[in-house]
């Protein structure tokens, strides 16, 4: 996998129409999601308002994903082919 920011991304927890949503490791905080925006949405900006809206609800509250480990999101990335 790749890294974004300082995450090292480890597997895909889910994807839908406007986003994937990826595990990742960072160093001081452990396990993180790491949101990211499909890049063909990017540069619409009633979809980047909602997907900035939802990653703020998002970080308020640690979620259970994947393999229901605790993760909390740490980073957003804007018009990533994802």
């Amino acid at each position: 996998m790749e890294e974004i920011g300082e995450c090292r991304l480890t597997g895909v927890a889910g994807s839908g129409g406007f986003a994937v949503t990826y595990v990742g490791q960072h160093p001081e905080a452990g396990d993180v999601a790491v949101k990211v925006l499909s890049a063909n949405w990017a540069n619409d900006i009633n979809v980047a308002a909602r997907f900035e809206a939802e990653c703020e609800k998002l970080a308020a509250a640690p979620a259970l994903i994947g393999d229901a480990r605790p993760v909390v999101p740490r980073y957003v990335a804007h018009g990533i082919d994802a």
